[in-house]
């Protein structure tokens, strides 16, 4: 993450600790790709049970730096809002 964001300038990291949240979202971000992933390797393409865990798992694996980010940004999002004029000038 940025040290601060390049149109207000606020940090990302408000205090300590902010973030311990941001898991909970990248929880529930995994098991809706998950339930997406049973759906299109299990029905469509008609493979289950050890196929479909490692598929699921290596599927999550790759994403992870991008399900982190997500988490990140949609915690904050939550949490910090942008009021307009308090920019950098």
């Amino acid at each position: 993450m940025p040290a601060e964001c390049a149109v207000c300038g606020q940090p990302p990291t408000p205090e300590p600790g902010f973030y311990y949240g941001a898991m909970y979202a990248s929880y529930f971000i995994c098991i809706a790709m998950s339930i997406m992933n049973y759906f299109i390797i299990e029905k469509a393409l008609n493979i289950s049970g050890a196929g479909f865990l490692v598929i699921n798992s290596i599927i999550l694996l790759i994403l992870w730096p991008v399900i982190f980010r997500y988490a990140r940004v949609t915690y904050l999002y939550l949490f910090v809002r942008y009021q307009p004029g308090s920019g950098k000038k």
